[in-house]
């Protein structure tokens, strides 16, 4: 069984010293995925046509900031994750991810 969704599934992901894991944040089937195998390599890439859902940043009314969201690409022996985070959490996900 393939351990990352095959699919966008909205959900929080968790970032503390114990490690990095990722939850829906609805829905009937709640599995955590624990990010427990190193990560090969990581790529951070914009948004597609395929992700019409992400904001794509920009100005609010014309006044309120909205952040971009960029994907990170997360590969592994296990396969492939991509997580859509707030451009400015981005750094913060990715240090997580590779420590």
């Amino acid at each position: 069984m393939d351990p990352f969704p095959k699919r966008s599934r909205q959900g929080i992901l968790e970032l503390n010293s114990a490690g990095v894991a990722w939850r829906p944040s609805w829905g009937i089937r709640r599995e955590r995925i624990v990010f427990a195998d190193p990560i090969e390599s990581l790529e951070i890439r914009r948004t597609g046509p395929a992700e019409w859902n992400m904001k794509k940043g920009g100005k609010a009314y014309g006044v309120l900031a909205v952040p971009e969201f960029l994907v990170l690409v997360c590969k592994t022996e296990r396969g492939v994750l991509e997580l859509a985070v707030s451009g400015t959490d981005v750094t913060l996900v990715r240090t997580a991810l590779l420590h």
